[in-house]
C-alpha cells in the first residue's frame, strides 16, 4: 500500500530541518497556557480540502478578555466535501462558535452551501441545535508567509495562545515545520491563521510587526520540504 499525500509530508516534515520555521518547540512551551472560562468570541477557522491536498484543516479559537486568541481544538483531517462540512459544524458547537471561516480559494465557493446544508442535517439527527454559525469566506490574496508571519509573532509577544490540554498537535507540528518558501499546504496551520486573524483585535496604529525568523524572505533556503511540490 503507497502511503497518502498527507502520511508522505508528515513523513517527509519529520526528517527535514526547520532552522526557518516560524515558531519553535520552546515557542509552542512558552505560549502554552491554561485557557480562561470564558471567551467574548469563539470562531471556526477552515482550509477546505483541494488543491491536490486530501487535508481540510478545521480549527477553534477563541477571543478572551485581554484581547488574547486561544487555539482550542484541531479536528484536521483527512476529508472528502461531504465529512469536513460536518466536523466543523460539530467543533463549531460544541464550542458555541458565532461564526465559521473558510478559505474561498480551491473552489471554496462550494464551501458556505455545504456548510449550511451539514448544520441543517445535523439539526435533523438531534446533534446540533440553534441557527447556523455565521459563515463567511475568504480570499487568500496574500502568500501564506505574509499571512502566518503576523500570527506567529502573535505567538511570540503573548496575544495568541495555546490551549493546555487542548487537542492541537497537528497544528502545533505544523507551526514547527512549516518553512517559508515552501511548496506544502499545511491544512491546520491555514486553518489556525485564518481564524486566529479574523478574532485577533488590530494592533495599535504605529505598532510594528517583526519577522518571527530573522531573517529577510529573499534569504530563504530552498532545501529539503523546499525542494518539491507537496499538494
Amino acid at each position: 500500500m503507497h502511503p497518502s499525500t498527507d502520511e508522505a509530508t508528515a513523513w517527509t516534515c519529520a526528517n527535514v530541518a526547520k532552522d526557518r520555521a516560524l515558531l519553535t518547540a520552546e515557542d509552542v512551551r512558552a505560549a502554552t497556557d491554561a485557557p480562561p472560562t470564558e471567551f467574548k468570541r469563539v470562531a471556526v477557522g477552515i482550509d477546505p480540502s483541494g488543491g491536490g491536498r486530501d487535508t481540510a484543516g478545521v480549527v477553534a479559537a477563541g477571543l478572551d478578555g485581554a484581547g488574547r486568541v486561544w487555539w482550542l481544538e484541531d479536528r484536521t483531517e483527512r476529508a472528502s466535501a461531504f465529512v469536513w462540512p460536518r466536523t466543523a459544524c460539530l467543533l463549531a458547537h460544541k464550542h458555541g462558535a458565532d461564526r465559521i471561516i473558510y478559505e474561498k480559494n480551491f473552489g471554496g465557493d462550494q464551501a458556505e452551501p455545504l456548510i449550511t446544508q451539514a448544520w441543517a442535517e445535523l439539526i435533523r439527527e438531534g446533534a446540533v441545535d440553534g441557527l447556523c454559525p455565521l459563515v463567511t469566506g475568504v480570499v487568500a490574496s496574500k502568500s501564506k508567509v505574509l499571512r502566518a508571519e503576523p500570527i506567529a509573532q502573535a505567538v511570540k509577544t503573548g496575544r495568541a495562545w495555546f490551549a493546555r490540554g487542548a487537542d492541537l498537535k497537528q497544528l502545533t507540528t505544523e507551526w514547527q515545520m512549516w518553512e517559508p518558501g515552501s511548496s506544502w499546504s499545511p491544512g491546520a496551520l491555514d486553518a489556525g491563521v485564518h481564524v486566529a486573524t479574523h478574532l485577533l483585535p488590530a494592533l495599535p496604529r504605529g505598532a510594528t510587526v517583526s519577522n518571527p525568523v530573522g531573517r529577510r524572505r529573499d534569504e530563504a533556503r530552498v532545501t529539503g520540504i523546499n525542494a518539491r511540490r507537496i499538494g
